[in-house]
């Protein structure tokens, strides 16, 4: 790429918050090289034989995206620039995912540790530390009792990923981790886009946090109330339900479809439905 082409990658790079919005909002090969220009300027590989091992790892799961492995008694994650062989509403083509990623991840962890660790980073995969349960699998295994304090732990660190200027574009629980030894939580999965460009991708992930809740169909919201509490422990994200009020409202008329919808009991839509009734009565409490 020409050297004036390279001045202006960087040159957008500037504000994190601009930039990120710049990733999600651009999908083409051109837009991905100034994402790679500027990943590779910030970042050096330096364990060749941890790189090895990966490569080994790579060679013997050739047909999957994502691999686990273990290298020095060590849990690692790789992911390979490859396509998922979903649509492209929340992904986008595999280059410009996987380079989204990898900048999102070092950018997040350079401010506040909510990304996985990178520990290398190649053409065609990062590879990651592992980072703990699943907190779906967490509400699965534990009881509620012993869950609230994790989905606390969840909702305030969503909240403090958002008071930094960042946010993840899909946080499902599914996606987000708990490491009890370490006692932290962690996101995963961040090549989503951002699905509503004019609406705030903060106030988005917050919905979308919500409803991967409600998609498990608790028999109580107590896990839900405490990951509420827990967003709304940190002070500068208090009006952010607001904008989810403000955004259900502004889109009332999906959200009465999927009111409609919603008797015949597809979990998605149902999940929605529930995610705007309890956000609205929350504006009561």
């Amino acid at each position: 790429m020409a050297a004036d082409s390279s001045n202006t990658a960087l040159q957008l790079m500037k504000s994190c918050n601009d930039i990120l919005l710049f990733i999600d909002r651009k999908n083409s090969p051109v837009y991905t090289e100034f994402i790679l220009i500027y990943v590779k300027e910030r970042y050096i590989m330096l364990d060749k034989n941890l790189k090895s091992a990966a490569l080994l790892a790579i060679e013997k799961n050739a047909q999957r995206r994502v691999i686990p492995f273990i290298y020095n008694d060590i849990n690692y994650y790789i992911k390979r620039r490859m396509s998922n062989g979903r649509n492209t509403f929340a992904k986008s083509s595999p280059d410009t995912a996987f380079y989204r990623e990898a900048y999102k991840m070092l950018s997040v962890n350079e401010a506040v540790p909510l990304a996985p660790p990178v520990v290398l980073l190649c053409d065609d995969f990062i590879v990651t530390e592992d980072t703990g349960t699943p907190l779906q699998v967490v509400a699965k295994r534990l009881s509620v009792e012993e869950s609230k304090n994790i989905f606390f732990n969840a909702g305030h660190a969503l909240a403090t990923l958002h008071s930094h200027g960042f946010w993840h574009g899909r946080p499902a629980i599914r996606d987000i981790t708990w490491h009890g030894q370490e006692q932290k939580i962690t996101f995963l999965d961040w090549e989503n886009k951002v699905p509503f460009l004019k609406t705030d991708p903060q106030t988005i992930d917050l919905f979308l946090f919500l409803q991967s809740c409600f998609r498990e169909e608790w028999p109580t919201n107590e896990l839900i109330d405490s990951a509420v509490s827990g967003y709304l422990s940190l002070p500068s994200e208090k009006e952010r339900f607001a904008d989810v009020r403000a955004f259900i409202q502004d889109h009332s008329r999906i959200f009465a479809v999927c009111r409609v919808l919603s008797v015949f009991h597809w979990i998605d839509v149902l999940s929605v439905d529930m995610t705007a009734s309890y956000v609205m009565n929350l504006s009561d409490k």
